[in-house]
């Protein structure tokens, strides 16, 4: 069932970014992940 909520994750290295947006998916979040803190500012 899914999650209520967003969840950001912003990380440089892009296999962190890509490892725990998986693993939050499967727990049913919905996941946006940014290479860059400026990104998810200027959304």
């Amino acid at each position: 069932m899914p999650r209520e909520g967003r969840v950001y994750i912003v990380d440089d290295d892009d296999a962190v970014r890509e490892s725990l947006s998986l693993l939050l998916q499967s727990k049913g979040y919905a996941v946006e992940s940014f290479g860059s803190v400026l990104r998810p500012v200027r959304s």
